[in-house]
């Protein structure tokens, strides 16, 4: 495209001559003013380049269009010798831009990389097999991470983590869209969570952390315990020798930060402005001598996932166990244990095996 006719548009350079050149050839106006659209575009598109023969093809178009229109070259003032060469490239410039809009609009729509897909193109570089886990239903989903620790995964969300290196030299999932982690405490191998340009740091503790693709904020509520809260750019700078190190910011029980994705600053909010789905029904799990089926019952208000047991076997059965600082799939492994029960745990549901107490 004619270096001009661009200049003209971005920068409103020569307004003389192409406001003339829009007087005397009105027929034009249609496609002068997509050009300018697509310009002033075309830094937020894609790039889908052309095949060889796509662009022979548009060329070849331009030039039998051009080579019979050349009649105006005249109107360019002759003290300005470069625009004698602009007016047969302005034309053209339109021609070819016409065509470049004709075929946009038929090809195939080019796939856009978003920040979780981008997290996960650098994990699999590092030749690393990725497990994930998407929720297209309407009720959470309870995935169980290796190391004992839980993702309360929500509605149109994503969560994947290493094969080979999770629970063993690192702790670290990739999240897209919405979920409450439970993590087992191991001060050696802290967990992290990665979600668009934000980066949660704990050793054991309850939270969650809402990032979906299309928010403009990115948000971390800690239910219990403390996290360390980075944006990519400063975990980044974190690993290289010789840079200051940027405290990070610590919340603690309760407290809500928001991350503002397009100036990348980190801001306390009050919870109660905030539309995160935190269970909030209990944050203590003491039982003294509890029917079991009373404490099942507050897991599924707590939680959102169904647990499905036979009331009248386990009727008589009483609990006392401390369970706050447990991850839902180990709440549920120390009360079978304590009922002599065997379990299974699903994405939507949890079922329990029993034949009752003596």
């Amino acid at each position: 495209m004619d270096p001009a006719f661009v200049q003209w548009i971005k920068q409103d350079k020569y307004n003389d001559f192409w406001e003339n050149y829009q007087k005397k050839h009105p027929h034009q106006a249609l496609e002068i003013q997509r050009a300018r659209l697509i310009i002033q575009a075309a830094a937020t598109l894609p790039v889908a380049p052309l095949s060889d023969d796509s662009r022979i093809g548009m060329w070849q178009n331009v030039q039998q269009k051009v080579v019979s229109n050349t009649a105006y070259e005249a109107e360019v003032p002759t003290r300005h010798t470069p625009f004698r060469s602009w007016v047969w490239w302005a034309a053209a410039s339109i021609v070819l831009v016409s065509g470049w809009l004709g075929w946009q609009a038929l090809r195939p729509p080019q796939a856009v990389s978003t920040a979780y897909e981008q997290l996960m193109d650098q994990t699999t570089a590092e030749n690393q097999k990725l497990i994930q886990h998407t929720n297209a239903s309407n009720r959470p989903m309870l995935i169980s991470l290796p190391d004992g620790s839980s993702a309360l995964l929500q509605k149109d969300s994503r969560i994947s983590y290493s094969a080979q290196e999770y629970g063993t030299s690192k702790r670290e999932v990739l999240l897209s869209g919405e979920a409450f982690f439970e993590v087992v405490k191991d001060p050696q191998v802290p967990f992290y969570v990665f979600a668009n340009e934000l980066v949660t740091k704990v050793l054991g503790t309850s939270f969650t952390v809402q990032a979906y693709e299309a928010d403009r904020e990115v948000n971390v509520f800690v239910k219990t315990g403390k996290v360390s809260v980075y944006t990519n750019k400063e975990f980044e700078t974190r690993a290289k020798p010789g840079k200051p190190e940027k405290e990070a910011v610590v919340l603690s029980p309760n407290q809500l930060i928001t991350l503002h994705r397009e100036s990348l600053r980190l801001s306390r909010i009050a919870m109660e402005s905030s539309k995160l789905r935190v269970p909030q029904t209990q944050t203590s799990f003491e039982f003294d001598d509890t029917p079991v089926t009373q404490i099942f019952k507050l897991l599924e208000e707590t939680y959102g996932i169904s647990i499905v047991y036979d009331q009248q076997r386990l009727s008589a059965c009483k609990i006392t166990a401390s369970l706050t600082d447990e991850p839902l799939p180990e709440k549920i492994r120390l009360l079978c244990q304590g009922l002599g029960a065997s379990y299974t745990i699903s994405d939507k549901s949890i079922h329990i095996y029993s034949n009752g107490c003596n």
